[in-house]
Formats: C-alpha cells, structure tokens, sequence
C-alpha cells in the first residue's frame, strides 16, 4: 500500500493522479513542445506533466527504496522459513487510542 501527497501551487493546477475522475478540474498535460519553451530551472519541476518526459528520481531516493526491498524479502523469507519465531514480533508496538466523548 501507497499514500502519496503531492502539494502544488494553485496557479500549477495539477491534476495528473485522476484524469477521468468525478472531481477532475484540470489534465492538460504538456507538450513536447511546450515543456521546451520552459524556462530550464522549471523543466524540472514539469517533467510529470509531459508524456514525453521521462521523470527521474533522486538516487538517495532509489537507494532507500532498494534497501526497503531487500529487507521487506528478508522479512518474508523469516515468516516462509520460521513463522513460529515471528508470532512474537510486534507485540512490543502499541497504539494508545484516547477515548471519545459521546
């Protein structure tokens, strides 16, 4: 599972998660044409707005991302391997609800 928030300015009006939703106000995307006209310190910032484009992503980014991975295999290898030592594992975390006034 993934949450994403992405936050713009108004005046960016980008819309580009939910092209055919019920709540879409705007989904033009760029053309090659016009993401060129750019100035080139904002090409960087549209490059998700243009089909063409392809976006890259910050490698310290990549690397936690490789590294959640593999750890996310090993996890998986542990609970194939030996789910009896794993029952344990997570009673230590715990999540103090306040109760509601009715």
């Amino acid at each position: 599972m993934a949450a994403v928030n992405r936050w713009c300015p108004w005046w960016l009006l980008v819309d580009d998660y939910a092209p055919e939703g019920i709540y879409n106000m705007v989904c033009c995307p760029l053309s090659a044409a016009e993401y060129q006209a750019l100035p080139a310190g904002l090409q960087s910032l549209m490059k998700h707005l243009c089909p063409g484009v392809w976006d890259t992503i910050q490698q310290p980014v990549l690397d936690r991302a490789k590294a959640a991975d593999l750890r996310s295999k090993w996890d998986f290898h542990q609970l194939e391997e030996n789910p009896e030592s794993l029952v344990q594992a997570n009673t230590h975390i715990r999540v103090l609800i306040p109760p509601t006034e009715d």
